[in-house]
């Protein structure tokens, strides 16, 4: 496979919560090994900058459950370097919005259970 286009990796269940939304099924391409793991990363730093944006208990506590989703696929898959900055990130802002792990566990769980988690290497073209 060679260059990717534009795009990004997407939780399992977005492709067909787009197609029933739209009525047309978008484009997607199935990564796996290098690819998947880099687009992994990836995901990881946007949720990172999606959680460092947050302004209220409530966004932090959700952007914490998808940091926390996409840093334990990142952890399965073997890309580690640089991941563990993800978890002292949620746990600070655990800290900071007094609240605990737990609760950002329960927003992880539930937004698992809405749109699925990134088992299956979906990446969304968006070109």
């Amino acid at each position: 496979m060679g260059p990717l286009p534009a795009g990004k990796l997407v939780r399992d269940d977005i492709p067909d919560i787009i197609e029933k939304d739209t009525g047309k099924r978008p484009r997607i391409i199935v990564l796996e090994g290098t690819y998947l793991r880099l687009e992994a990363f990836k995901k990881l730093q946007e949720e990172m900058g999606e959680l460092l944006r947050t302004t209220t208990r409530e966004e932090a506590m959700e952007e914490c459950g998808d940091v926390l989703e996409i840093y334990e696929f990142c952890e399965k898959l073997g890309c580690t370097r640089g991941t563990h900055v993800a978890l002292a990130t949620v746990e600070e802002f655990c800290h900071r919005y007094n609240t605990t792990l737990d609760e950002a566990k329960i927003a992880q769980a539930k937004k698992l259970a809405q749109r699925g988690g990134f088992s299956k290497g979906y990446y969304l073209v968006t070109e």
